[in-house]
């Protein structure tokens, strides 16, 4: 009998699809179907007051960035202990040197070539990779932000971010 009821519920919603479609559709066009938010086809929504929690998320996070950045501002790791040879290793792979070849590591090739770009450039010093890894900073804390507004809320969306900008960011 359960196999019987499966079998008549499938052919049902062959039958009759655009009972479904429309849940289907509903369930797509919605950020949070509990509310019942409807976003546009564009992205934005209606609402006036969800522009000024954006913003004042927007300040906050920026608030938040700035002040961890100038706490922690040259306080970094110690380049002859810490991660001077992969710095070498990527200003030798921007020289022309061979990866694995020409510069032994145990580490994966992404980070020694990305560097290398970047010297190459903007010139092979410290303070190019700090604003590159800047920009890379707000860039994450942005989609962080972004993932948080579309599957909760404002609150949640700068409280995310700014968990990912005090504890991991600039630790």
């Amino acid at each position: 009998r359960l196999y019987y009821n499966y079998r008549m519920s499938l052919s049902r919603r062959v039958d009759r699809p655009e009972k479904y479609v429309d849940h289907i559709h509903t369930v797509k066009l919605s950020s949070n179907p509990v509310r019942g938010d409807i976003i546009m086809p564009s992205g934005k929504t209606e609402n006036k007051g969800d522009r000024i929690k954006t913003w004042i998320g927007a300040a906050i996070l920026l608030a938040i960035g700035l002040g961890m950045l100038s706490l922690s501002w040259r306080r970094w790791p110690d380049i002859l202990i810490d991660f001077g040879g992969e710095l070498y290793s990527a200003w030798r792979v921007a020289d022309g040197a061979v990866l694995y070849r020409d510069i032994v590591s145990m580490f994966g090739p992404l980070s020694f070539y990305v560097n290398a770009a970047i010297f190459k450039i903007f010139g092979a010093s410290l303070i190019s990779l700090v604003y590159f890894n800047i920009l890379l900073i707000a860039v994450l804390a942005f989609v962080i932000y972004r993932f948080f507004l579309f599957t909760a809320d404002h609150i949640s969306a700068v409280t995310a971010s700014a968990v990912f900008l005090s504890i991991f960011a600039f630790s």
